[in-house]
């Protein structure tokens, strides 16, 4: 028959989506022989995602008698995606029993290259926002600094109140804040091309953990609870790094000193993704500041000066990843930043 020799997968069914013809390429697509394939229900031979997109569009077909196509995507083994184009037609019967063709044709490299470009358009995105807001930081730091010292320099020698000790003890905390803000962003705009391995997320939270005890110059105080042998996600390391040591240090001082934070990694290997979770039981960000948090030029929002800046850029990051990071902040709850990936099985 003409259909076996066609490269697309096509197979032929009748309005109660019984299967009466079932093509060399089918066998490959769905690795069920011809044989077994007859007189068999559709559904039962594909992919579970193919039912959840093609049952709709066939009745659709059928009830207007006319063709019908789109795009399944699906992943397999949580980290492969494949993508077909389908089409539903009409099928010429000569016995009046009504039929329908399906024809599936992969376009799994196009979608691949298509998804590599938008993920190569968001990198290009996040540095050209790197460069700019690393830009327009120097100028204030450098302010700051000058002012600093000019203030410590009048101040040598004389016995001033504690107030303005712990004013100056300020000044200077904010100056390393944005130092240390300021030397991601140059970090970020150094790499031309992000480099995808595979990361352990529980090790990557650990360095974060040292880096920031290590420039606080005491141990962190957190609950800790990792997963005990979570799949790796797939990532660049130093844009990774970058995000969980932000999140780390936003995380950590929005608690304050009457909470512990809590931070968790999950691993939920039903949906096949890894989750962070930086929680606590203290203050709240007002509701009517949530919508803005991931405003960078949003100053004024209750977690820190500038926080929605670093915000900004690690939902950035974790989005051009495939990734999804949150904020959930509820009265008598807490607030909560998750960072969820997909793993690597």
């Amino acid at each position: 028959m003409l259909l076996d020799q066609m490269q697309e997968a096509i197979c032929v069914i009748d309005d109660r989506h019984t299967v009466q013809y079932w093509n060399k390429a089918m066998v490959k697509l769905s690795g069920v022989v011809q044989a077994e394939a007859l007189q068999q229900p559709l559904f039962q031979l594909l992919p579970g995602n193919f039912k959840q997109t093609l049952e709709k569009r066939i009745a659709e077909a059928i009830e207007a008698n006319q063709k019908q196509e789109g795009e399944i995507t699906f992943k397999y083994q949580n980290h492969d995606y494949f993508a077909f184009h389908f089409q539903i037609t009409p099928f010429p019967f000569a016995n009046g029993t009504p039929l329908w063709m399906l024809s599936f044709v992969d376009i799994t490299d196009q979608y691949r290259l298509q998804f590599e470009k938008e993920r190569q358009e968001h990198f290009a995105t996040l540095s050209m926002l790197s460069v700019s807001v690393a830009q327009e930081l120097a100028t204030p730091l450098d302010e700051i600094c000058r002012h600093v010292e000019r203030i410590l320099q009048d101040l040598n020698g004389l016995i001033v109140q504690s107030h303005l000790h712990n004013s100056l003890n300020s000044i200077i905390s904010q100056v390393y804040r944005i130092s240390y803000l300021a030397h991601n962003l140059v970090a970020l705009t150094q790499q031309s091309k992000p480099l995808f391995v595979s990361l352990n997320i529980n090790d990557l939270m650990l360095d974060a953990i040292e880096q920031y005890e290590q420039e606080a110059g005491s141990r962190l105080i957190a609950n800790l609870h990792f997963h005990e042998d979570p799949p790796d996600v797939v990532g660049d390391p130093m844009l990774m790094q970058s995000v969980l040591q932000i999140l780390l240090k936003i995380a950590v001082e929005f608690a304050g000193e009457d909470s512990v934070p809590r931070i968790r990694t999950l691993h939920d290997s039903e949906n096949g993704r890894i989750r962070v979770l930086f929680e606590n039981r203290g203050p709240i960000v007002p509701s009517d500041e949530l919508e803005h948090l991931f405003e960078w030029y949003y100053g004024s929002t209750a977690i820190s000066p500038g926080a929605s800046l670093g915000l900004f850029i690690c939902k950035k990051i974790i989005e051009a990843q495939k990734g999804h990071f949150k904020i959930i902040s509820e009265e008598g709850k807490g607030t909560l930043f998750e960072v969820d990936l997909p793993a690597l099985n």
